[in-house]
């Protein structure tokens, strides 16, 4: 071994300021790569929200409705007893209630149904009690006149 007492020659293709970075990135470009990945995964975003919103669009007309609300039916008369479809039972079987609207004292209404039946005369003959206990004692006869109604279903069947 020689031992050199000259320092080495600079080679000219390195510059002193290549020498004094380090291999890695400084603060200031690691921070601006994760803000440019940060923005590309937003971009993404952004499109495939566009592409899902053109789509979903698409299908349905601009500026119309799909279905046109019906014109309000008229309200069932006041105190006095109508017939209307029941729920349907097993098998398919129709059934009719009663139902009598009350007017309240605070200017609302109160409607009170019967129990469901198989026989609209049955039905008939829930609502004629109704009216019946409307014109002798008001919303309260009307009630225990209904949980009578029910009541009474409950047991027989």
């Amino acid at each position: 071994w020689t031992r050199l007492t000259e320092p080495m020659p600079r080679s000219s293709t390195r510059s002193s300021s290549s020498r004094s970075r380090s291999p890695r990135k400084s603060r200031r470009e690691d921070s601006r790569d994760r803000r440019d990945k940060k923005d590309k995964r937003e971009e993404k975003r952004e499109e495939k929200r566009e592409k899902r919103s053109r789509s979903r669009s698409s299908s349905r007309p601009t500026g119309t409705r799909a279905t046109a609300k019906p014109p309000p039916k008229s309200p069932p008369p006041v105190n006095r007893a109508t017939i209307i479809e029941g729920v349907e039972k097993r098998g398919g079987v129709r059934t009719h209630r009663a139902e009598i609207m009350l007017a309240l004292p605070n200017g609302r209404r109160l409607a009170v149904r019967g129990p469901s039946r198989k026989d609209k005369r049955d039905a008939e003959d829930d609502g004629d009690k109704l009216e019946d206990a409307q014109d002798k004692g008001g919303v309260e006869e009307v009630r225990k006149v209904q949980r009578g109604l029910v009541n009474g279903m409950i047991t027989r069947e």
